[in-house]
């Protein structure tokens, strides 16, 4: 190709269409004011997980959520009130 160049041809195949409700975004996607939010919900479904007794599961919500919010942490100067706020969630998981 790189001698004698021809032009691509791709097709693709439409797999599945989701809707918007139907798709959770990954966490870079996310505004920080979304990321915030979603700290909350999986939080929230990681306690769902723990009260069935779904150790792996719920262990898993909190990790996203925990790494959520230490990308919301590096937004913020250390010790300003929005850091403090976010470094006072990170608690609940180490402490509950």
């Amino acid at each position: 190709l790189i001698k004698n160049p021809q032009p691509l041809r791709f097709i693709f195949h439409l797999l599945e269409v989701l809707q918007p409700e139907d798709y959770e975004p990954d966490s870079w996607q996310l505004e920080p004011h979304e990321k915030l939010a979603s700290v909350a919900k999986l939080k929230e479904a990681g306690n769902e997980f723990l009260k069935k007794g779904d150790l792996e599961n719920a262990s898993l919500k909190y990790r996203e959520a925990l790494n959520r919010i230490e990308t919301l942490l590096l937004r913020e100067k250390p010790g300003d009130h929005e850091w403090i706020d976010l470094d006072k969630q990170v608690g609940f998981f180490f402490f509950s």
